[in-house]
């Protein structure tokens, strides 16, 4: 039943084409060279698809590529400014704490004068001082100078140039001293 079926299947197949007017070899080639057209149509449209694929690819591989170095750079600037304001800071550390902080060596001049002495001019060379001085008497100048020597940081005293005054009979005097100033530096207490 089947065969019967399929005999007379193709029968009415060839009646159509030689109806049509055409040879069963003629569809065949013409079957053939459709077929062919579409592949090839099929094959531009892949590539042509491959290739768009691939240039959105590279678009965005560069794209990733400049944000990463953009990132990376970012990140090597940010630690290389880091590294400049730590050498900075440590350059300014540095130079504070070679700084000598005078007024606390002037503060423990003036709690350390004796009262009834007092100051006429001071000359700083590096780490000797010289104050010229004035007192009333003997006794005060001793007391001056035994009043300084209780700085810490003064190191040596001496008097010089001990002189009475003709017209108001004050003992004029230069204490000389020579003071570390370690201890007076910036950060130091």
């Amino acid at each position: 039943m089947y065969a019967d079926d399929r005999d007379r299947i193709v029968q009415n197949v060839k009646e159509s084409v030689e109806e049509a007017g055409q040879n069963p070899e003629d569809s065949a080639y013409y079957f053939v060279i459709g077929l062919c057209v579409a592949v090839f149509v099929g094959l531009i449209v892949i590539i042509a698809n491959i290739k768009t694929k691939t240039n959105e690819l590279q678009v965005y591989r560069q794209k990733t590529q400049e944000e990463v170095t953009k990132q990376l750079s970012s990140s090597i600037s940010a630690k290389n400014q880091i590294e400049d304001l730590n050498s900075q800071v440590e350059v300014l550390r540095l130079a504070l704490s070679q700084r000598i902080d005078f007024s606390r060596f002037f503060k423990d001049l003036s709690s350390n004068q004796y009262q009834r002495s007092r100051w006429t001019d001071i000359t700083l060379d590096s780490n000797k001082i010289a104050i010229s001085m004035e007192a009333d008497s003997f006794d005060d100048l001793n007391k001056s100078v035994k009043s300084l020597q209780n700085i810490p940081a003064i190191k040596t005293t001496s008097l010089s140039d001990v002189d009475v005054n003709p017209d108001s009979q004050k003992i004029q005097y230069i204490v000389e001293l020579t003071v570390d100033f370690n201890s007076y530096r910036v950060g130091a207490r």
